[in-house]
């Protein structure tokens, strides 16, 4: 099962140490609540999200901070 896709989504991102009592949630709200893994990127994302993307080296999702010069690939760490 392939878990490349990306779901953007309207909405506020919340991370931390947050109860469902802090949120003030209405009746009417959809909450979404995503887990990672090392071996796979986020699904769900907006502006306010920083995206994971695959490096092409180890396969790991990241944040990638070595871009090749062809602006098609990028890489996690230097030695990859």
């Amino acid at each position: 099962m392939s878990r490349d896709y990306k779901i953007q989504i309207k909405g506020e991102f919340i991370a931390g140490n947050v109860t469902f009592k802090d949120l003030d949630i209405l009746d009417d709200d959809f909450v979404i609540i995503e887990i990672k893994g090392s071996s796979f990127g986020w699904n769900f994302f907006n502006d306010e999200i920083k995206k994971d993307e695959k490096c092409e080296c180890c396969m790991k999702y990241t944040s990638l901070k070595f871009i090749c010069s062809c602006k098609k690939v990028g890489y996690c760490s230097q030695i990859c």
